[in-house]
């Protein structure tokens, strides 16, 4: 694993070579900070970004959002509310 130290509004890029000898790039900037970190990152559409928790999760779902692709967790089924009897 590469651990890099970054300050807000700083960038690391990630270079792709695809097989037809084009480039492309990931962009990943830090774009805020504070108690949590704040990551934004620019990818081509074809390369799906997931978050890892929701990768853990059963029965995920993909979704393709604004040049991403955001993993949904099937919803959990609705719970009845109890009755009471007069």
């Amino acid at each position: 694993m590469l651990v890099l130290t970054r300050k807000n509004k700083e960038s690391v890029f990630i270079k792709v070579k695809n097989s037809d000898g084009t480039e492309e790039t990931i962009k990943i900037q830090v774009v805020g900070t504070g108690k949590l970190v704040r990551l934004g990152i620019e990818a081509p559409k074809k390369f799906p970004i997931y978050r890892e928790e929701l990768l853990t999760q059963p029965a995920a779902t993909t979704t393709p959002t604004l040049g991403a692709t955001t993993v949904l967790a099937e919803p959990e089924p609705a719970k009845a509310e109890p009755t009471l009897a007069v």
